[in-house]
């Protein structure tokens, strides 16, 4: 399972955000997308997100196509952690 992780730009509604999320999850080799702290009193942290993807899908291609969602501020592949 591989990960990207993006940001919703802050003028988008709630009610929208729900429905972004879905938009990222319909996309091929995406089996999931969520917001990672919902909740949150802080705006953007409460904006950020992230999708888990198929190993076998081409993730530079869903970052390109989220990044040009009109919702998505930034898009992602996160930084690659190994233990020393």
């Amino acid at each position: 399972m591989q990960s990207i992780v993006f940001n919703m730009r802050p003028e988008v509604k709630r009610e929208r955000q729900a429905g972004l999320l879905a938009d990222v999850t319909a996309l091929p080799g995406v089996h999931k997308a969520t917001a990672l702290r919902p909740n949150s009193k802080n705006a953007a942290v409460s904006r950020m997100c992230y999708a888990e993807v198929a190993d076998d899908a081409d993730v530079n291609t869903l970052v390109q196509r989220i990044a040009a969602l009109p919702e998505v501020e930034t898009a992602s592949l996160p930084a690659e952690r190994r233990l020393l």
